[in-house]
């Protein structure tokens, strides 16, 4: 769930239980979750994990301090977690992404390196694709933009690709639709001045690895309360995507969208008030790479992040606005706790073999002390035998005063065998405590 979320506000909280030995999410785990503000239960919500996952719509406290309960029961296990709800205004959570790696040079190692080392060619090429991953077999919208720190490139420049050509506006930016790049993000492009009569041949190098799906807004800015309406597009002929809706740094919501013929539709409404709405999908907690999409909407107007770039910060065209939109992106929300190892089979064998040390450690510590207790009594047997000949002795010799036999024999008998005693008792701790592997 979000790190802090509005009073009063419904907000989403996703459950979970993950085998960290088999590496997968455990079905048919039944969940119950109770709000509790300032000792008062706000009514309990129940469900059973489907696909791994249960998702749930609560309603956040108008006062804190509060609470939010989770039992999980599955099989013959169960356990409780208490998660502190922080209750307030939650921050923007989005960023100034970095430059996409994509800038115009004879040598991909160039992409790597912002701002470009001095000898690359003028003007630089850098690029703002629609989406941050690209789509294999669908093709990819990008505006361009040419900058040169002497002389600012301006209108007037033509820019091809396959034989499309585009303008650029006042501000340098172009707009041109390329297909999935091939080796290795591979782009060849030609370049014309304002004066200029031949093309000049030119590379383009976007280093985004192929995602599975690309969620693309129709608009990148709204009004608070307005239709808003997102494109997706994915490599998979068909499927099933849940959505995860952010207003500002709160996850709102949970959207299922269907892909057909590899492409869909979702249709959202902002938020009434200025803020960022994100919009985010990933696999799972897990995801690394390909299996993730995201796309941010400025809704009225909205801060900016605080990082954004000077050279972007002011935008003089609609194209340049865009290209700014189009470099905002949502930070990745990371949740005060994670429910995903609660219940691990990793931890059933741990508690098992705990078990087994115990009643192990316990029958060592009997037969220890029994072992010392039968040899202080067998020392003390013999003690009283062995007073027992002496005062006999002393009878049939008419000599008592032999008779006397001293007791610090059998103390420092018994004194030894209790030190015997702490030894074993120290033994079985060390082995009880050992780590064994199993």
């Amino acid at each position: 769930m979000s790190p802090k979320n509005e009073p009063g506000s419904m907000a989403m909280v996703r459950l979970s239980v993950y085998d960290a030995t088999e590496h997968r999410y455990i079905n048919n785990v039944k969940f119950e979750t109770t709000v509790i503000a300032r000792s008062t239960r706000m009514g309990s919500q129940s469900g059973v994990t489907t696909d791994g996952f249960l998702d749930q719509r609560i309603r956040m406290p108008v006062q804190g301090p509060a609470e939010l309960e989770v039992w999980a029961r599955w099989d013959s296990d169960q356990q409780r977690i208490g998660i502190p709800l922080a209750l307030g205004t939650p921050d923007e959570q989005v960023t100034f992404s970095p430059v996409w790696r994509s800038l115009g040079a004879e040598d991909p190692a160039d992409a790597r390196t912002y701002p470009p080392p001095p000898g690359s060619r003028r003007p630089r090429i850098i690029a703002f694709p629609d989406a941050g991953w690209v789509v294999r077999n669908h093709s990819n919208d990008v505006v361009l933009q040419l900058v040169d720190e002497t002389t600012a490139p301006g209108a007037g420049w033509s820019i091809r690709f396959d034989g499309k050509e585009a303008q650029t506006d006042g501000a340098g930016f172009a707009r041109l639709t390329m297909p999935q790049p091939l080796h290795r993000g591979r782009y060849r492009l030609e370049l014309k001045g304002p004066e200029a009569t031949e093309w000049t041949p030119r590379e383009l190098w976007l280093h985004n690895p192929p995602a599975e799906l690309a969620i693309l807004p129709t608009q990148r800015q709204v009004q608070p309360g307005e239709e808003l309406e997102l494109k997706l597009r994915s490599d998979r002929r068909s499927g099933r995507y849940a959505l995860r809706i952010h207003h500002g740094g709160q996850w709102t919501n949970t959207l299922f969208a269907n892909v057909k013929d590899k492409t869909g539709t979702v249709r959202l409404v902002a938020p009434e008030r200025a803020t960022w709405l994100t919009v985010t999908w990933a696999a799972d907690h897990l995801s690394r790479g390909r299996r993730r999409a995201r796309a941010a909407v400025r809704v009225g107007d909205a801060p900016w992040p605080s990082d954004v770039d000077d050279e972007l910060a002011h935008p003089a065209t609609p194209l340049g606005w865009e290209a700014l939109l189009r470099r905002i992106e949502p930070r990745r929300i990371r949740p005060p706790l994670r429910a995903d190892t609660v219940i691990q089979r990793q931890g059933r064998i741990q508690a098992q073999h705990q078990r087994r040390r115990a009643w192990g450690l316990l029958a060592y510590d009997i037969l220890a002390s029994g072992l010392i207790l039968w040899l202080m009594l067998l020392v003390y047997r013999g003690h009283v035998a062995r007073k027992q000949r002496f005062l006999q002795h002393a009878e049939e010799e008419n000599n008592f005063d032999d008779a006397d036999v001293s007791n610090w024999r059998l103390v420092g008998t018994a004194g030894a065998l209790l030190g015997l005693l702490l030894l074993l008792y120290s033994i079985g701790y060390l082995l009880a405590h050992m780590q064994w592997s199993y």
